[in-house]
């Protein structure tokens, strides 16, 4: 899980103070992922479920924003 974030179980990620991911920075869900954030989300040049079907869900109370190497599948 990325710092800052906890998981309890198959319970959805909850992240309590944003969630920021950058180079290189990978998640790769074989599930459907369900992710809840507290604050804003920043999504520079990561990859999410690129080789995976599995959905994943990205909730925010803040922004969320991505970069032009963003990429997600599912």
């Amino acid at each position: 899980l990325p710092p800052g974030c906890s998981q309890q179980g198959n319970n959805p990620v909850f992240c309590s103070n944003g969630l920021n991911l950058n180079w290189n920075d990978i998640i790769d869900a074989s599930q459907v992922l369900v992710i809840n954030v507290t604050g804003d989300v920043n999504l520079q040049n990561a990859q999410i479920n690129m080789g995976r079907n599995a959905g994943v869900t990205i909730n925010a109370t803040g922004n969320i924003t991505t970069g032009s190497g963003f990429a997600m599948r599912g």
